[in-house]
C-alpha cells in the first residue's frame, strides 16, 4: 500500500509523534510511505530511511479573507502536484481542513482525515467549523474519542473509526516494581493553562502526606507556578523538572501520577505514565480520561476543577500501599491495547478498508 500523510509540520507535538511512528511501523510492514508537510522545517521525530519526507513550503498566515482564500487555493494546487507526483492510495490528514482540501483538489484521491484535538473547544464558530462540515465529503475519518466523534457530521461519523493514540514513547525493558519506587508524584506536559498545573498545586497544598511533586515539561506559566508554590509554602517539596528526552525514564522511579487538565484530545501523558506503571490519578475531563481509567480499577477519576478531591485521592493512594499497588498493576495492561504496534495495525487495517 502506499500512503501519503499530510500534516501542516512535523515539529515536536502529538500528531507529528503519530504520524512518525506510524510511518515507521508501516515501511517495515512493507509500505511505501511518504510523510508530507506545509513549512520546511526538518522533523522533530525520528523517520525511518525508507520513509520520504516532502516539505512543501507553502505555510503562510492569513491577515485578510482574501489572503485566507489565496492559501487555500496554493495548499489545494500543491497536494494536487505531490498527489500526481506520488500516486498514494491513499492520502492521510491529520487535520479535518487539509483533508478536505485534500479531496477538493483531488476528488478522485481516497482521503481519510483525523481530528486530533477536542473539537468543542477548536473547531466552534466560522469559519472553524466550515471544514467540519464538509468533511463529509471525504472517504474515511479518524477520532481518538467517541466524544470528539459526536461534533462532526452523522454523515461522516457513519464512515469513521475510533482509533487512540498509542504509548509512543519508549518504555525500558524492564518496569520497576511500584514498591521499589519513590513514594512522590509526577506530572508531564506542557506549562499552560488548560493543563491546570494550577490546580495540582493547590490540591499538593492540602495533602499532609511527605511527599515531593516532580513536574516535567516548560511553558509559559512556569514562574507564575514557582510563585504560586512559594506562596503556598510548598516550594521546598516542588520540584520543576524542565523538559525531558526520556520521559518513560523519570515515570518508573514515581509512584504516582496526576493530569489536572481541564481538557484533552487524548492524554498521551496519562498513557504513559498508565504504561510505565503509575498509580494514576486524572481528571475526569473531555476527552480521553475516561476512555482509559476505569474509576477504582485502573487508576482515580475525580471532577475537573475540584482541587479537593484530587488533594483527597492522591491522599487515598499515599496512605494505602495496597491501593496503590493494584490500580499500577492494571494501569500497566494499557500496553496490550495501545502499544505501536497494535495501534499501527489499527489504522492499516482501516486504510484498506477504505481503499476497497
Amino acid at each position: 500500500m502506499k500512503i501519503l500523510f499530510l500534516y501542516g509540520t512535523m515539529k515536536k507535538g502529538g500528531a507529528e509523534r503519530v504520524i512518525a511512528s506510524l510511518s515507521n511501523r508501516f515501511v517495515e510492514l512493507g509500505d511505501t510511505v511518504t510523510v508530507t508537510v506545509l513549512d520546511d522545517t526538518e522533523s522533530a521525530y525520528e523517520l525511518d530511511s525508507r520513509v520520504n519526507f516532502l516539505r512543501l513550503n507553502i505555510a503562510q498566515d492569513s491577515e485578510t479573507p482574501l489572503q485566507a482564500a489565496g492559501n487555500q487555493i496554493r495548499k489545494m494546487r500543491a497536494i494536487k502536484k505531490t498527489y500526481q507526483s506520488e500516486r498514494p492510495d491513499v492520502i492521510v490528514a491529520f487535520d479535518v481542513q487539509l483533508a478536505t482540501l485534500a479531496k477538493l483538489a483531488v476528488p478522485s484521491a481516497r482521503v481519510v482525515g483525523s481530528e486530533r484535538a477536542n473539537p468543542y473547544l477548536v473547531r466552534n464558530g466560522f469559519p472553524k467549523n466550515l471544514f467540519v462540515s464538509l468533511s463529509k465529503i471525504v472517504d474515511g475519518f479518524v477520532f481518538q474519542t467517541q466524544g470528539a466523534k459526536g461534533f462532526y457530521p452523522p454523515k461522516t461519523q457513519k464512515k469513521s473509526e475510533v482509533i487512540p493514540n498509542g504509548v509512543f514513547c519508549a518504555l525500558p525493558s524492564e518496569i520497576p516494581a511500584y514498591d521499589t519506587r519513590s513514594l512522590s508524584i509526577c506530572a508531564t506536559g506542557s506549562l499552560r493553562r488548560v493543563k491546570r498545573y494550577d490546580l495540582l498545586l493547590d490540591a499538593f497544598s492540602r495533602v499532609s502526606a511527605p511527599l515531593t511533586l516532580h513536574i516535567y515539561g516548560d511553558g509559559e506559566l512556569r514562574d507564575a507556578l514557582k510563585q504560586q508554590a512559594e506562596d503556598l509554602g510548598i516550594s521546598d517539596r516542588v520540584v520543576f523538572e524542565g523538559n525531558c528526552a526520556d520521559i518513560a525514564a523519570k515515570l518508573v522511579t514515581h509512584q504516582i501520577f496526576v493530569l489536572s487538565s481541564d481538557h484533552e484530545g487524548m492524554p498521551n501523558g496519562l498513557m504513559e505514565a498508565m504504561a510505565c506503571g503509575c498509580a494514576c490519578v486524572s481528571t475526569d475531563c473531555d476527552f480521553g480520561p475516561s476512555e482509559l481509567i476505569s474509576n477504582e480499577e485502573n487508576g482515580l477519576l475525580v471532577p475537573c476543577g475540584d482541587a479537593e478531591r484530587l488533594a483527597e485521592a492522591i491522599e487515598r493512594i499515599a496512605s494505602d500501599p495496597a491501593l496503590g499497588e493494584a490500580l499500577s498493576q492494571n494501569a500497566r495492561n494499557l500496553i496490550k491495547t495501545h502499544s505501536p504496534a497494535v495501534i499501527a495495525d489499527r489504522f492499516r487495517t482501516y486504510f484498506k478498508h477504505v481503499c476497497s
